[in-house]
């Protein structure tokens, strides 16, 4: 466990390094735009009034975010960052059950060090949700098809919520 803590906190550390930094891109404004529409007219439209539907579960987020801290780019990264912690854990719970605790753990890292995943958990996209989500899913399935008989409808009932 403390392993896999250290592997969350390089995440977490890489991440939020700077995060300000660079300003926000295209891709990300049209997010941002979105989510700023949501957190203060309840719409997911573009500023030209134009229903933007493309993400909505990571424009919900951006709308909260914006709502508690702003639209500061440090504000509109941070849940894919934090969301890149996640992914580390996630990755170990997943792979763990497969094959064993020291490859679940070299994967947590290769996750948490991989230039892919730290370059798109610096965006206000919605890649790592999809990530997350993605991971959540192969770990559910993994779950249901070797839970015991009675703890097939629990698992069940968590991959209908994600």
């Amino acid at each position: 466990m403390g392993l896999l803590l250290v592997a969350v906190a390089v995440s977490q550390g890489l991440g939020f390094s700077n995060l300000s930094v660079p300003s926000l891109w295209h891709d990300e404004l049209i997010h941002s735009y979105v989510g700023k529409s949501i957190a203060e007219t309840g719409q997911a439209q573009l500023p030209s009034g134009m229903p933007y539907h493309n993400g909505s579960t990571f424009n919900y987020i951006l709308a909260l975010m914006i709502s508690l801290f702003g639209m500061t780019e440090t504000a509109l990264r941070s849940p894919s960052v934090l969301l890149a912690g996640l992914n580390v854990v996630l990755t170990y719970v997943v792979i763990k059950p497969l094959l064993g605790r020291p490859t679940a753990l070299a994967a947590a890292f290769g996750m948490a060090l991989s230039p892919w995943t730290v370059a798109w958990s610096r965006e206000a996209r919605f890649y790592t949700l999809q990530q997350t989500l993605y991971l959540a899913t192969v770990g559910l399935f993994w779950m249901a098809a070797y839970a015991p008989q009675r703890n097939k409808a629990i698992v069940a009932a968590m991959g209908a919520i994600v």
